[in-house]
């Protein structure tokens, strides 16, 4: 049996993206919960307040580059081929983004 039929592989597809977007979800994560342990962290103690400006630093760190990578990265993912010019590609992602957003603004407002 071929392989490449047998698991489906999609040859265009760069798998460094999903690897990237993994470890960058992954740090989202981390920074999340680090930020959450400081609300909780007692700093009586000098242990816990040599922890609790570990994890600062930690989350600034990932909060310097996290979301920049998450741009950079769907830039790069980024499909023009189906729009011939830039006014149909901002009315598609109008119709698409735009109405429906503030379509669901109006329900929650009522």
């Amino acid at each position: 049996m071929d392989n490449d039929k047998l698991f489906n592989f999609d040859l265009g597809r760069k798998y460094e993206y999903d690897i990237m977007r993994i470890m960058l979800t992954m740090l989202v994560v981390i920074g999340h919960l680090s930020l959450g342990r400081l609300a909780n962290t007692d700093c009586g103690s000098m242990g816990n307040w040599f922890v609790q400006i570990q994890m600062n630093q930690v989350s600034n760190w990932i909060y310097g580059f996290h979301m920049y990578a998450f741009f950079f990265l769907s830039g790069c993912c980024f499909k023009t081929g189906k729009f011939e010019t830039m006014d149909e590609l901002v009315k598609n992602k109008f119709k698409r983004l735009v109405i429906p957003y503030y379509a669901g603004e109006g329900v929650y407002l009522l």
